[in-house]
């Protein structure tokens, strides 16, 4: 009895000793704390993700397709402001903010440029932050988001004679080039419904026309980190079952003052009559 009423003892102690540990947590991922540290430099694992608090993740094969998806996006984003072509190598790890929504990741990647190999350490959100690790950014932006609706449908032959408008047809070789165009499309097909199995390798684009704001040369539009309407036909080969067609519509939204970029898009289904 002794025996059982001590191992009790230790049981409640030890639960009440991680309650205490994990509110100790929660104060020390304050709001005001993590945007100091910009969220990223973290190293603490098992903060709770209750009441505000971050969850820090390690990274490596095993990391989930939504990190996976954000971390490209960040590169991204700092391609496009920096000249850049680096891909993603892997990811260390990512931290994980629950509250307030929406839901942010702060994720720290390898990433490398793969001509010479140089290593640097409805679908709705936003990258605020993507730098190199060790460069602080001197603007923490505020949310902002698109609340525009979307077409819904592929541009139509009146859209493209359309003088006030600026549509512009793609090649193959522009979006093998430009590889955001393959992550818009995995990330509107993702977001289509996250709680399937997605095999993104078993996506294969067919036609992209991008829709931008005023008139520019051809060559420049897919290299201008500009607010951008993106149309990707695309298939999804599903074996002895088939191909699905779908119409993967994406808008990009830049914020002028601190380059904060909003992809906001959809992935609708292409009835077999068209």
């Amino acid at each position: 009895m002794r025996a059982h009423c001590k191992a009790h003892r230790e049981e409640i102690d030890r639960k009440e000793e991680e309650t205490l540990r994990k509110a100790r947590l929660r104060r020390l991922f304050g709001v005001k704390w993590m945007k100091q540290m910009y969220g990223f430099d973290i190293e603490i694992e098992g903060a709770s993700c209750y009441f505000g608090g971050m969850s820090v993740y390690k990274g490596g094969v095993d990391c989930p397709l939504v990190a996976r998806l954000y971390a490209k996006v960040g590169l991204h984003r700092y391609n496009m402001l920096e000249g850049t072509n680096l891909h993603l190598r892997e990811i260390e790890k990512y931290n994980l903010v629950c509250i307030p929504m929406p839901v942010s990741y702060y994720i720290t990647l390898l990433a490398e440029d793969p001509i010479d190999q140089t290593s640097l350490g409805q679908m709705d959100f936003s990258c605020y932050i993507s730098r190199p690790k060790g460069i602080k950014s001197e603007i923490y932006p505020k949310q902002f988001f698109d609340a525009v609706d979307l077409p819904g449908k592929w541009p139509s032959k009146e859209a493209f004679a359309d003088k006030t408008r600026f549509l512009y047809k793609m090649q193959e070789s522009d979006w093998e080039e430009h590889d955001w165009i393959r992550l818009y499309t995995e990330i509107a097909f993702f977001n289509s419904d996250r709680w399937l199995n997605h095999n993104l390798s078993d996506l294969k684009i067919l036609n992209v026309v991008v829709e931008t704001e005023e008139n520019l040369p051809h060559e420049t539009v897919l290299k201008s980190f500009r607010n951008v309407l993106v149309y990707i036909r695309y298939d999804q080969y599903l074996g002895a079952d088939g191909v699905c067609k779908h119409i993967a519509i994406v808008r990009r939204t830049v914020e002028l003052t601190t380059h904060c970029v909003c992809l906001f898009g959809e992935s609708l289904l292409v009835p077999d009559s068209e």
